[in-house]
């Protein structure tokens, strides 16, 4: 959403959401704003966005095969390490 509207306007609406919701569905409301914060940021939406904030907070490699996904996170985080799942080689999964 912050794509098409600006982070501004995204905010917001996730604000009013919020506030109107009586029961938070989506995880527990520390992380679900935790996630929000971090799909505002980085373009992202929907799961995705719980996808991204799970491997910043445990640090983690993030691995999709999900192209657009990719590019976002390629675009606005460099510093994590993500990997499209299609252009991997059996070699790349080691453990």
């Amino acid at each position: 959403m912050s794509r098409a509207v600006g982070d501004e306007i995204a905010k917001t609406v996730y604000e009013r959401v919020k506030k109107h919701t009586t029961k938070i569905i989506y995880l527990n409301e520390g992380f679900t704003t935790y996630c929000m914060e971090k799909g505002i940021k980085t373009h992202l939406s929907g799961f995705d966005t719980v996808v991204f904030a799970c491997a910043i907070h445990a640090d983690s490699v993030l691995v999709t095969n999900d192209q657009s996904f990719f590019r976002n996170v390629e675009k606005h985080h460099p510093e994590i390490r993500a990997y499209l799942l299609r252009e991997m080689e059996i070699h790349d999964f080691s453990l």
